[in-house]
């Protein structure tokens, strides 16, 4: 497990999975003779290899010994922890800088089903992009595809195709779109946020674009706005 551990930490890996699974742990000095302990998973890739790290508490320190020479992209969920996870040279930086982590998808829908529940109508079109997602998902496993079928159906019918045909760095594309989006973009000019538009030269800021009087009936997007 410590060679596996060192392949995905080390420089061979260019992205990397990290998250933690709750555990209830016997323990004598706890007063109800259980606790709550994590087990960190890793996956790493393109080496494919898996490694576990139990620790006692959800502190950063385990997680952190394991990511010390990670020179990739990071994908996990929320956790505080990583803020927390300093370099050791002093300079205060965190050892995977927010740059190099990447979210979770299904921390990502809660966000705008958070905003949808409060009324906020930019939510629930989003909402329904995922529900187009989580079809194409279904189908694959009604259907028992391989892992590379499945990559396959994603690339040809999920949320990013239309970046890919118009040669649109994606990243850049839902960076971008994502915060234009919460800076206020009027929905009535959502057409100019798709992939085809977007890469035109012209495309005002979000604050430019945002309604003079702060406000805009919310509308469902144009027939056109197809999913990214």
């Amino acid at each position: 497990d410590g060679s596996v551990a060192g392949k995905i930490a080390g420089k061979v890996t260019l992205k990397g999975l990290v998250d933690d699974t709750g555990l209830r742990v016997l323990d004598r000095a706890h007063p109800n003779g259980v606790k709550r302990g994590h087990l960190w998973g890793f996956v790493g890739a393109p080496v494919r290899l898996v490694a576990f790290r139990y620790s006692s508490d959800w502190k950063a320190t385990k997680p952190a010994a394991l990511l010390a020479d990670f020179k990739g992209d990071l994908q996990g969920d929320g956790y505080a922890g990583y803020e927390a996870m300093l370099c050791d040279d002093g300079s205060g930086e965190p050892l995977v800088p927010l740059a190099r982590r990447m979210g979770c998808g299904m921390h990502i829908r809660s966000k705008f089903e958070k905003a949808a529940k409060g009324g906020d109508a930019r939510g629930a079109i989003v909402l329904a992009y995922f529900k187009k997602i989580y079809r194409v998902e279904a189908t694959c496993k009604d259907e028992g595809l391989t892992h590379d079928e499945r990559k396959a159906r994603r690339e040809e019918h999920s949320v990013l195709g239309s970046c890919h045909m118009q040669g649109v760095d994606p990243l850049a594309w839902t960076t971008d779109v994502i915060a234009k989006l919460q800076s206020g973009w009027p929905l009535s000019r959502l057409d100019e946020l798709l992939p085809d538009v977007w890469k035109k030269p012209g495309i005002v800021s979000a604050g430019d674009a945002a309604p003079a009087n702060g406000a805009e009936a919310a509308v469902a997007p144009p027939a056109a706005a197809a999913t990214p």
